[in-house]
C-alpha cells in the first residue's frame, strides 16, 4: 500500500447468491477502500442459507461504503443489506448514502454471526443518509451482542443525520449487554407494524426525542401519541 493508491470498487452491476462485495482482512499499513455507487441484486440458491449484499469483517483501517443500492427482494433465505463483524472501534466502517431494499436486517453488526466465531474486535460503524425498506417481517437496523459469543467484545452503530427505516416489523433493535446505539437525533422511523425501537437485554439509554415516529418527530408528540 502507498499512498498514491485509492483503491476503489465502484460503478458496478453485481448479481450474488451469497456475498456482493465481501471486504474482509485489511490491517496494519493496508489502504483504506472505498466501495462506491455499486448496484449489488441478491439472487435466490437452493444451496444458500443467506445472501448479504455487502459484509465489511476483520478490518483496523477505515472503509467508506457510499451510494450502494442493495436489493435482496427476490431472496426467500435470511438476508442483510449490509452486515459488520470484527471492525475495530478505531477504524468503524462509514456507510454513507445509498439504500437497502427487501433485506431481512437492512443493516446488522455483531460479534459473531458475520463469520460464526468470536469478533476480537466487536463490530462498529458509522451511518449516514442511509434509507433501509424492510418486507413485513423485517428488521431496520440490528446491533447484536451474540449469545453465540463467548467474549462478548462491544458492538456500536453510530446513527448520523439521514438515515430512514421505511416497513417491516421493527425499526431499530439493540440486544444484550454489549450492544448499543449513539447519535439517533435524525433518524426516522415510519410503518413499522411492531416496535418502533426495542431494547432487548440492554440497560443503555437512548434519547430518542428528536427522532421522527410516522414523520412526527418524539418530543412534539403528547402523552398518548407517545
Amino acid at each position: 500500500p502507498t499512498p498514491a493508491v485509492a483503491p476503489v470498487i465502484s460503478g458496478n452491476t453485481i448479481q450474488a447468491r451469497r456475498t456482493g462485495i465481501f471486504h474482509n482482512l485489511h490491517y496494519s499499513a493496508a489502504s483504506a477502500y472505498s466501495l462506491s455507487n455499486n448496484t449489488i441484486t441478491g439472487l435466490a440458491d437452493v444451496n444458500e442459507t443467506g445472501v448479504r449484499g455487502i459484509l465489511l469483517s476483520s478490518l483496523s483501517v477505515p472503509s467508506t461504503s457510499s451510494g450502494n443500492t442493495i436489493d435482496m427482494s427476490g431472496v426467500t433465505a435470511p438476508t442483510s443489506g449490509y452486515e459488520v463483524w470484527n471492525v475495530k472501534a478505531t477504524s468503524a466502517a462509514a456507510i454513507t448514502g445509498g439504500s437497502v431494499s427487501g433485506a431481512a436486517t437492512g443493516l446488522f453488526l455483531n460479534n459473531f454471526e458475520g463469520y460464526s466465531s468470536n469478533a476480537g474486535d466487536g463490530a462498529h460503524a458509522t451511518v449516514s443518509g442511509l434509507a433501509i425498506t424492510c418486507p413485513a417481517a423485517g428488521t431496520g437496523i440490528r446491533v447484536l451482542d451474540s449469545t453465540s459469543s463467548s467474549t462478548h467484545a462491544a458492538v456500536s452503530v453510530a446513527i448520523g443525520s439521514g438515515v430512514s427505516v421505511t416497513g417491516g416489523s421493527r425499526g431499530l433493535v439493540v440486544e444484550n449487554a454489549a450492544a448499543s446505539v449513539g447519535g439517533v437525533s435524525d433518524l426516522s422511523l415510519s410503518g413499522q407494524t411492531g416496535n418502533f425501537i426495542e431494547l432487548i437485554q440492554n440497560s443503555g439509554d437512548i434519547d430518542a426525542t428528536a427522532v421522527r415516529f410516522n414523520n412526527k418527530i418524539g418530543s412534539a408528540m403528547n402523552l398518548g401519541e407517545l
